[in-house]
């Protein structure tokens, strides 16, 4: 979370003026004109990167205080914002315990050439180096989907649900770049390869099993024939082998009886 803003002789803002500290769900900024909502964006702004023309101006020494009491004793402007890291109360909405040692500061200066720096917990540092300490904490300075303008509320709200090509973004697209989503993309289209290629394979298949069934059915009639063959050829095969023991059982007995009356004749 912000625990506060520090600006100074930050346009409007001579000397050293502190906001804060801030609610810990502070999320929004609203309020009348004049009322010094761009005042508090814009020193974010700044101290996140962004070129004068980004908050309507030609070049970031018009950010330094100026006015008719202070018109020359004024060098430069300051923002710095003081970041922290807590464990929320779930029973106490309002109550929260800073995590020590997670405190850190980031502050951007100007001076009237226009010539900014930044700082890291008081160090002179590289915007390269704020960016690496801020990602570590979910802030993407590159995309910068955590900080939405007045005017861009309106945009998103104009948003496509989805983008007609490449090269535009519609709400869809948005929301996936915020919450992170889109770097998945690459895995989820080679997914989604691999799965069309296996329902082409499904389909041919099944198309494949569809004509054996055809095929199939056509054979039926075939199929009864010889099957009605075969039990026929059983049938004759089984009585065949009926009547050869009845001719069997009849030689028996007629040997039988040649036997006895050989016999009878050998006497």
């Amino acid at each position: 979370m912000i625990e506060k803003i520090v600006l100074e002789n930050f346009k409007s803002y001579y000397g050293r003026k502190e906001i804060g500290p801030l609610h810990k769900c502070f999320s929004a900024v609203v309020g009348p004109n004049g009322s010094g909502k761009s005042n508090l964006i814009e020193s974010l702004l700044f101290v996140f990167g962004k070129r004068a023309k980004r908050m309507r101006l030609n070049k970031l020494a018009e950010l330094i205080h100026s006015s008719a009491e202070h018109e020359n004793d004024v060098k430069y402007a300051q923002v710095e914002v003081h970041f922290q890291e807590i464990w929320d109360d779930e029973n106490e909405p309002d109550h929260y315990e800073v995590i020590p040692g997670t405190e850190f500061q980031v502050a951007r200066r100007v001076d009237r050439h226009s010539v900014s720096k930044y700082r890291l917990n008081g160090q002179e540092s590289t915007f390269k180096e704020v960016c690496d300490k801020l990602q570590q904490q979910g802030i993407d300075l590159e995309h910068n989907r955590f900080l939405i303008l007045q005017g861009e509320v309106e945009q998103i709200s104009l948003m496509k649900p989805i983008a007609a090509n490449s090269n535009e973004t519609g709400l869809l697209e948005y929301l996936e770049d915020i919450i992170g989503s889109n770097r998945d993309l690459e895995q989820i289209q080679t997914l989604e390869k691999a799965l069309e290629d296996k329902n082409d394979e499904r389909i041919e298949k099944t198309n494949r099993v569809k004509a054996a069934q055809v095929e199939m059915k056509s054979l039926e009639k075939e199929k009864d024939i010889a099957v009605n063959y075969i039990k026929k050829e059983r049938d004759y095969m089984l009585l065949t082998n009926m009547l050869y023991f009845i001719e069997l059982g009849d030689a028996v007995k007629a040997y039988n009886q040649s036997v006895e009356q050989l016999a009878q004749l050998r006497e």
